[in-house]
Formats: structure tokens, sequence, C-alpha cells
């Protein structure tokens, strides 16, 4: 008996797994966390009986017992499958809150993508109208980069630029010039 584990090891494995694949902060805790010990236990008669029906099998006797055994088998994974959707945890739960995931973490994307480019986006507004004419950025390449304003050589340099649009509503010309006051 040098390779055996103690009593309740076992359990005690398999209900680990299942806190950190379920997560139970998000079940009911007292009620789950009892439900999970009970899955656990399943699993583990479950695999028990699956090897000794499989044994007497094997040596082609005790029909009897194999016939038990199997009714047994039967009622266990009736059970576990039962438990399994009490806990919200089965195969067809488990992918349509994978599908609702995925969905929810693409409008997530694309709420941070939208605050990042407006937290980086400049407005060119009309002075007359107030009326919004353009976004607009200055993309600056990495130190390093091909074709970027600072390299091991030559300081970081002001960007120069010009930007000029028209307002459709009061048809005056609006302008920045970064020419002049970079210097």
């Amino acid at each position: 008996m040098a390779g055996r584990k103690p009593k309740g090891y076992e359990l005690d494995k398999k209900l680990s797994t299942y806190l950190e694949t379920y997560e139970v902060d998000d079940l009911n805790r007292a009620n789950d966390l009892s439900s999970l010990r009970q899955l656990a236990q399943y699993e583990i008669i479950i695999e028990n009986m699956q090897g000794e029906l499989s044994a007497i099998k094997s040596s082609g006797s005790d029909t009897k017992r194999v016939k038990d055994l199997s009714t047994a088998l039967r009622d266990a994974v009736n059970s576990y499958t039962s438990l399994q959707t009490t806990l919200g945890i089965d195969r067809k739960k488990r992918q349509s809150d994978s599908e609702e995931s995925v969905v929810s973490y693409i409008d997530k994307l694309k709420d941070q993508a939208k605050k990042f480019l407006d937290a980086r986006f400049s407005v060119l507004r009309c002075s007359d109208c107030n009326l919004p004419l353009m976004k607009y950025y200055i993309y600056v390449k990495e130190k390093g980069e091909i074709g970027s304003i600072e390299s091991k050589k030559k300081p970081i340099e002001n960007i120069k630029y010009k930007l000029e649009v028209e307002c459709p509503k009061c048809g005056k010309t609006v302008s920045i010039d970064e020419r002049e006051n970079s210097s």
C-alpha cells in the first residue's frame, strides 16, 4: 500500500478542480459547495463502478453482478447529470454561456476602442457656429521605428502640420496651423 493516497484525497482533488473550473464565487456559496462535493463524489463512484464493470465483463463471470452494476451506474450517471443541470454547469449551459460571453466580449472591446479613440482625437469646431467639423489626431511613430521623428542620432522634433476645412453650415474656412507654433 505504498502508493495509496489518504482517504478523501481523490475527493478533495476533484472538488478543488471543480472550484477552479466553475468559480464558486458566482454560485450560492453554501448550497452549491455542498452540491459540488456531491458531484465530485458521484464522479468517483462512477469511475469506480466503470472499473469494476470492466473487470467483471472481461472475466466473463457473474452476469447478475454485471446487470446490478449497470443499473447502479445508470442511476449514478443520471444523478450526476441532474446535479450538473441544477448547478448550471452542464455542457449545454457552458456552451450557451461561452457564446454569450463572446458577444459581450466583442461589445466590450468596441466600447473600449471608442473610449480609446475619443480620448486621443481632437475635434476641430467652427469658431462661428460651434459645429464639429472633423476629428483628428496626429500619429507619431515610436522612437527608433523607421520614419520616427526621434532617433538615437537626433532629438525629438515638433510635428508641423496644417489642417483646413470649410464649415458646411456657415461657409467659414477653419484651420489649424501648427507650422507657426512649432519652433
